[in-house]
């Protein structure tokens, strides 16, 4: 019987972080490869950003921050949900109306991110996302998620 140690090199781990917020963006940038954390705040992104936006391409594979704050994203595309957000995901005060379902289902599958969705026009019905308790019990500024005039219910919570 013979034993043979194996080595085992591993990646050194770091935080990439790129400061991208108030540069009066309207794209998703490219990012330095390995980026980890990402501020798009107080920028100008709305619908037509995510037209353009990669995340192959465009380095977003290991982003685990994403903060979208005080931008006019009237959505969260699809695209989103391809992210490991595991650390942060702040979109709010935006023009939200509705998260979808996988995305939600996303974030809360994470044990300690950091959620923000206050401040955005939310539509609330029976079975609107925003109004899942799951959800809301991982948003930190819940009390600043209101619904839109004329949803039903009028109050989240």
């Amino acid at each position: 019987f013979y034993h043979f140690a194996t080595r085992v090199e591993m990646a050194p781990s770091s935080t990439v972080l790129v400061n991208c917020s108030r540069q009066g963006l309207t794209t998703f940038p490219t990012l330095p490869p390995h980026t980890t954390m990402l501020d798009l705040s107080h920028n100008n992104l709305d619908h037509h950003s995510y037209s353009s936006l990669d995340l192959a391409q465009q380095h977003y594979g290991e982003v685990s921050g994403l903060l979208l704050s005080h931008n006019q994203l009237p959505a969260i595309h699809t695209k989103l949900t391809k992210m490991r957000l595991y650390r942060v995901f702040k979109a709010d005060h935006n023009l939200l109306t509705e998260i979808p379902y996988d995305f939600s289902l996303l974030l809360q599958s994470y044990a300690n991110d950091q959620i923000t969705l206050g401040h955005n026009q939310w539509r609330c019905d029976c079975n609107a996302e925003i109004t899942n308790m799951n959800l809301l019990a991982k948003v930190s500024d819940v009390e600043e998620v209101t619904c839109s005039e004329g949803s039903v219910p009028q109050q989240i919570i």
